[in-house]
């Protein structure tokens, strides 16, 4: 509902209830979260009187909601009650909208700076109570079967909060959370295990960043795609690798191909590449210390044995230079000297993604500027309320609106609802022991 009142306040016209979505003065209830049709109760245009209250000091008029049943202190009226939540609104777009430090809203306002914090910290809080699942309330779409991965910082590098962040290729956050201490690789399985089953089945493509912990991402998808990392050191600048993992037995082969970020700009050519495989020992599933008799003779022992001896043999290739000619406008690649079929298979995939591009991250990168310079984003002390201002700054970059949320009670309305009641100047004086003020000066001459 817009009213004058924002109005005449505001000259460029925003519509605060359309960007905030906040319900003031209803009760929580359980079955908000549970019930996607529950309607909250405004109060607006529904409030008559509900009785009054009796003291020695005097009476004060109640109210009653005529629609939910609901009933107010003594001292809510219906237009106090319209001014509070015009100013509560705009009190919160400016801290998520317009990224207005705390302390220039204080003094706009006339509320100390523990009361912004508080409001602040407590809306954080219920809308993740309300909401668990603020990314991945839906579905996204894994357009080419590609998901950007990076973590980010939140103060100085070495002393501060670290966020992992996976993008899909339509620039929107489908997971988002903390890194344990000492836990990285740990934090990276957990956090894109919070992706929706169906969206990561659709992996084909992970790009990351030089950080080795993000290889193991292939494990959690019966290693299909392959994972491609962007070097930053200066010494490695421009270089990435490609790596791929293929099942022998209980063990794995590690395909890696190393070559530069620019080889799919620069049309149709003849690129270098550098290769290598590894092998990956895993202990023998069977049961533990070394195989017995009967299990050597075992035809499924004999085959996992014998692909360990032929990686192991002279004549196996672990690694080695290759070339390829590649051909843009066909999406093809063709073998040259040194190179192998399935140097073809890990290279292919790139070109729906990259097509006269380089291989980068940036698209993860970018959208880490883009959260923190929206929202303004420093280290906090929390680490999890950290978490959470990452996750709804990017729930408002993305929808253009906060979550709707219930706050109970009325956060900072004494504040921004001054008492209308003015202090009467005068003389004071007793009759039969009851206190009167005298206005009329003329009374005493």
């Amino acid at each position: 509902m817009s009213i004058m009142f924002s109005q005449n306040l505001e000259p460029n016209n925003i519509n605060y209830e359309d960007k905030v979505k906040v319900h003031i003065f209803s009760k929580m209830e359980n079955m908000r979260s549970s019930d996607p049709s529950f309607s909250p109760c405004s109060h607006y245009f529904y409030l008559i009187k509900d009785g009054r209250n009796i003291s020695p000091t005097g009476s004060s008029q109640r109210y009653k909601c005529t629609q939910c049943g609901k009933r107010f202190g003594t001292a809510t009226n219906e237009w106090d009650m319209l001014v509070y939540s015009q100013k509560l609104h705009r009190v919160l777009y400016s801290l998520f909208f317009e990224g207005t430090k705390q302390a220039a809203i204080a003094e706009r306002w006339g509320i100390p700076q523990s009361e912004i914090s508080r409001l602040k910290h407590n809306y954080v809080d219920r809308v993740f109570e309300q909401h668990p699942k603020l990314i991945n309330m839906q579905e996204y779409e894994i357009p080419k079967g590609v998901i950007y991965g990076d973590e980010t910082f939140f103060g100085k590098r070495g002393n501060s909060t670290s966020e992992i962040v996976f993008v899909n290729d339509k620039f929107e956050v489908i997971a988002a959370g903390l890194v344990e201490p000492k836990e990285l690789e740990k934090s990276i399985k957990r956090i894109f295990s919070t992706i929706p089953q169906n969206s990561r089945k659709k992996l084909r493509v992970l790009i990351s960043d030089g950080e080795p912990s993000y290889k193991s991402i292939p494990f959690l998808t019966s290693l299909r795609g392959i994972v491609v990392q962007q070097y930053h050191k200066p010494s490695k600048l421009g270089q990435i690798s490609i790596h791929k993992y293929q099942k022998s037995g209980p063990h794995h082969l590690h395909y890696i191909i190393y070559t530069h970020w620019k080889i799919l700009t620069k049309g149709k050519c003849e690129v270098s590449m550098k290769w290598e495989i590894k092998f990956i020992k895993a202990n023998n599933p069977v049961g533990s210390g070394r195989p017995t008799n009967q299990q050597r003779n075992t035809p499924q022992h004999q085959q996992w044995r014998q692909k360990k001896e032929e990686y192991y043999s002279e004549s196996f290739q672990k690694h080695g230079t290759a070339k390829l000619f590649i051909n843009p406008d066909t999406k093809k690649i063709s073998l040259r000297s040194g190179s192998k079929t399935w140097m073809t298979k890990m290279i292919s995939p790139l070109f729906p993604i990259f097509s006269e591009k380089c291989i980068t991250n940036n698209r993860v990168e970018s959208k880490h500027a883009q959260i923190k310079r929206t929202g303004h984003l420093r280290k906090q002390q929390e680490r999890e309320y950290t978490d959470k201002l990452f996750q709804l700054q990017e729930y408002i970059v993305k929808n253009g609106h906060l979550p709707e949320a219930y706050l109970e009670g009325k956060p900072l309305y004494r504040y921004l609802i001054q008492n209308s009641k003015k202090r009467v100047v005068g003389y004071q004086f007793y009759v039969n022991e009851k206190k009167m003020i005298q206005t009329i000066i003329p009374a005493y001459i």
